[in-house]
């Protein structure tokens, strides 16, 4: 039986040949030359002759020194970036920077503080002339990071944000405020400003105390055992030898003006901190007075912190 124009077609056409890429139905008919594709060289090393020389040698274009760590980075020679200018030059292979990852706020492991800021900027600015030094003659992308931590994280739609950071400006220190509902009667709606007034208000609440209750504790100790204190230490210059209780006596002298003196501080810490956080011109006439009022004893004891005269102002 013969049946005309029967032609079997077929089936299968044969895969993606990268040889010859035209047979792939999904090519655009434009070809990306090895050269246009970057390279990145290894951050943990500061051998950056050797890195770029394997770059150069697979035909790459652009590359660019990555050095996300400071203390690798600060290992390269000078000689050595003056060297990359001139391979840099005889190949004609841009060359790009990616500077030490580091945090340019300040805010390290303890905290927020002014010093960390301050070499952070330095090490931006060593990296920017270290960036000079591989192309003098013209201008080199650099690459910094916005911040040496991970991103904050995003909030999802429809939720609400369930905790803010914030920095103590007079310590430094970092805290967390947890915006959690509060349920008892007469709480107001939760949110950030008012969680950190209630923060501050109870912070400053504990400080005093705190003062409060070394100041009590260390004026009760004196003042308990002064009289044997001072017949000890009358002995003591005599060259006689003093008992246990007069022994005693001094120790729990000393452990009252050690708890003095720190009182003492403390205070000294929260006028400075009052006096230059208040806005009101009341609270301000206030400190004055009290200022005033402990003058002459505070430039006594200025004199020494530590003498018996001072733990009795």
């Amino acid at each position: 039986m013969k049946k005309e124009d029967y032609i079997i077609e077929p089936t299968y056409q044969g895969g993606y040949s990268s040889m010859d890429p035209d047979k792939n139905d999904f090519f655009t008919g434009y070809h990306m030359p090895a050269r246009d594709i970057g390279m990145s060289t290894d951050a943990r090393t500061a051998n950056i002759l050797k890195e770029l020389s394997e770059s150069m040698s697979s035909g790459e274009k652009v590359v660019e020194l990555t050095q996300v760590d400071a203390g690798t980075f600060e290992a390269i020679p000078k000689q050595h970036l003056k060297e990359v200018n001139q391979l840099s030059k005889l190949t004609g292979v841009e060359i790009t920077l990616h500077a030490p990852v580091i945090e340019p706020s300040g805010v390290g492991q303890q905290g927020f503080g002014e010093s960390n800021r301050v070499a952070a900027e330095r090490q931006m600015m060593q990296a920017i002339e270290k960036a000079h030094e591989l192309n003098p003659d013209g201008n080199i992308p650099v690459t910094f990071h916005s911040s040496g931590g991970l991103p904050g994280e995003i909030t999802e739609p429809g939720k609400e944000i369930e905790e803010v950071m914030v920095i103590n400006p007079d310590t430094g220190a970092a805290n967390k405020i947890p915006l959690k509902k509060r349920y008892f009667p007469g709480e107001d709606e939760t949110n950030v400003k008012k969680e950190l007034e209630k923060i501050n208000q109870d912070q400053w609440v504990e400080n005093i105390r705190n003062v409060s209750h070394y100041a009590s504790f260390g004026e009760d100790a004196v003042a308990k055992s002064k009289f044997l204190n001072d017949a000890a230490e009358a002995e003591q210059r005599d060259g006689k030898e003093i008992g246990r209780k007069e022994k005693e006596a001094m120790y729990e002298f000393n452990r009252g003006a050690t708890m003095l003196n720190y009182s003492y501080n403390q205070l000294k810490d929260l006028f400075d901190t009052a006096y230059k956080n208040t806005s009101s011109p009341q609270d301000k006439r206030i400190l004055d007075d009290l200022k005033k009022e402990i003058e002459i004893k505070a430039l006594e004891i200025q004199k020494d912190p530590h003498s018996k005269e001072s733990v009795m102002l």
